[in-house]
């Protein structure tokens, strides 16, 4: 079986441009790899400019599994596997949403000092 590029280059730098949801996700796998990883994000800290300032995501494979075919489901329920090994600590029962803090607040429960994203089930 052939390697893969960071098998044979294991001190090889992974870029990774967009330091949103999947860009971060994907330095996270690499670094967890063992790769030396940069990330690079045209916009400011804020990210204002980029899609994942404005929407979150969500992973509910047995919810798309009524309208979708299997393959979807098959797909969801393996990615939701993946975020359970990789972030153990993140709550969720069936279904993931991810998104920015802000998503989340509200006068009668603000969100001071919470950290950028956040998964809730």
């Amino acid at each position: 079986m052939p390697k893969s590029s960071t098998e044979s280059h294991p001190s090889a730098l992974i870029n990774i441009l967009g330091a949103g949801i999947a860009g971060t996700w994907q330095a996270l796998m690499f670094a967890k790899a063992g790769s030396r990883v940069a990330v690079y994000e045209r916009g400011d800290d804020q990210m204002a400019q980029s899609t994942s300032y404005w929407a979150g995501g969500m992973l509910a494979p047995h919810c798309e599994g009524e309208a979708a075919e299997p393959l979807i489901t098959r797909l969801g329920t393996r990615s939701l596997e993946i975020w359970r090994e990789a972030l153990p600590q993140t709550p969720f029962n069936g279904s993931l949403v991810v998104a920015r803090a802000r998503d989340f607040a509200s006068p009668s429960t603000p969100l001071v000092g919470t950290p950028f994203w956040h998964a809730v089930s």
